[in-house]
């Protein structure tokens, strides 16, 4: 792996905030999904680029979820 946890992680905020777009995943639930993540689809060639774009679906569609629930809840 040629990046740290911390630098898939803000990657990733920034690809769901790039329009101005609202986080709805807490900082600490994208920590606990690129945790989960990690040893399951990275090894020790893949680029920090190649990470994201293969996890950002997933972690889009729970920020998806996150925002559909709040939008229910008002």
């Amino acid at each position: 792996m040629k990046f740290t946890k911390e630098s898939a992680i803000k990657d990733l905020i920034a690809k769901l905030t790039t329009n101005g777009e609202k986080l709805n995943l807490s900082e600490r639930s994208v920590n606990e999904q690129v945790e989960a993540l990690l040893p399951l689809i990275a090894n020790e060639e893949m680029e920090l680029a190649d990470f994201v774009d293969k996890v950002l679906p997933i972690v889009k569609t729970a920020n998806a979820n996150v925002r559909n629930d709040v939008a229910q809840g008002i």
